[in-house]
């Protein structure tokens, strides 16, 4: 099933529970009875269910079942595109071995590439199709992509290519970044001032913050940039040095929460453990967290017009979930609890169906 043979969105989507924080414009106080209507995959309106205009009451309906209405999620900071896996490396090193060792055996980022290179850009599609489903069922709705496998031009075209022809096959919105000479992690392991310099070059986001510093963290206030923030690989890593979350709520920074899905130090398909873990081992909030892959995270690759929020005008992406309030996103760990995801105003099942909206 292609996605543009998904059901229309169309109609008006009731027996809903909002988070207000997610609402643009805020609304005056939190709604009662939620519902939203959308017509020709965009929101046409929103506001409570006993206040719809006369002219939409004849649209069909989809009942919510009372589940919990966000904003699609979008995982902001990804290396989706590559061949092989490192799990024998993973193997090695829990055996005693360091990654020096295994980077003068041949292993390493040098792996990925050889794979990569090796594999034919049909392979690499599919490839990550499969993880990018894993992605949406976690109720992904839009991503940004890397290159940075090839190390040469060939190859990180390719990567790049697959990425985009994702986005026409999937219906997701996805966002490429070329990472040629697979770029410095400034910050990420000792403080080389690579977030100030980002900040000065108007850089949307900084990542991999661990060692930010505090001239850092004004700098990108000053800025506006994004602070993305990704805990799997902190912990895939053993890392022990937390960013500096006090001093970038202190200062206002928006912080973004990204999966960083890769075959060497990030190897989780899962936003929402993303989210676990940003509460658990960054002690972010829930409200942070959640804005973190939501609207923060749609600001840190300038899509935020059309996702992270939800209002009038923007095209229908968001997630029905089948958990009672927000804090169960970041609470379960290993759930998926998404009911439906309405993507570019098509309706796609989670679990593969061709729609889980109940028509009333």
């Amino acid at each position: 099933m292609t996605f543009a043979t998904y059901p229309s969105a169309d109609g008006v989507w009731h027996n809903i529970v909002a988070v207000p924080e997610l609402i643009d414009p805020a609304p005056a106080a939190p709604l009662r009875q939620p519902a939203l209507m959308v017509r020709d995959g965009v929101i046409a309106w929103l506001g409570e269910a006993d206040a719809l205009p006369a002219a939409h009451a004849q649209m069909r309906r989809h009942d919510g079942g009372g589940a919990l209405l966000t904003p699609g999620l979008v995982d902001c900071h990804t290396h989706l595109v590559y061949a092989g896996n490192r799990a024998q490396e993973f193997a090695q090193r829990l055996a005693g071995a360091t990654y020096e060792d295994i980077a003068r055996a041949g292993g390493g980022i040098a792996s990925t590439v050889r794979a990569t290179r090796a594999t034919d850009a049909e392979t690499l599609f599919q490839l990550a199709s499969q993880r990018l489903e894993a992605l949406m069922a976690d109720g992904v709705c839009a991503i940004e992509i890397k290159s940075g496998y090839g190390l040469e031009l060939a190859t990180e075209r390719k990567q790049l290519q697959v990425a985009r022809r994702l986005a026409d096959a999937h219906g997701i919105v996805v966002r490429t970044t070329f990472l040629g000479a697979h770029k410095l992690h400034a910050e990420q392991l000792s403080d080389m001032d690579g977030a100030a310099l980002a900040a000065r070059h108007g850089a949307m986001s900084a990542d991999h913050l661990e060692h930010l510093s505090a001239a850092g963290v004004a700098a990108m206030r000053d800025a506006g940039t994004v602070a993305v923030l990704l805990p799997a690989a902190y912990y895939a890593l053993r890392e022990t040095h937390l960013p500096p979350i006090a001093a970038l709520r202190a200062a206002g920074v928006p912080m973004a929460v990204a999966t960083d899905h890769n075959p060497g130090t990030s190897p989780t398909l899962s936003l929402l453990l993303a989210m676990n873990m940003a509460c658990t081992l960054f002690r972010m909030t829930v409200d942070e967290a959640l804005a973190g892959v939501t609207r923060n995270a749609a600001r840190a690759l300038r899509i935020d017009s059309t996702h992270g929020t939800i209002g009038v005008g923007k095209p229908a992406n968001f997630v029905l979930w089948n958990v009672a309030s927000a804090a169960e996103l970041a609470y379960w760990i290993g759930q998926r609890p998404a009911r439906t995801l309405v993507r570019q105003g098509r309706v796609y099942d989670p679990r593969h169906a061709t729609s889980t909206a109940a028509d009333s």
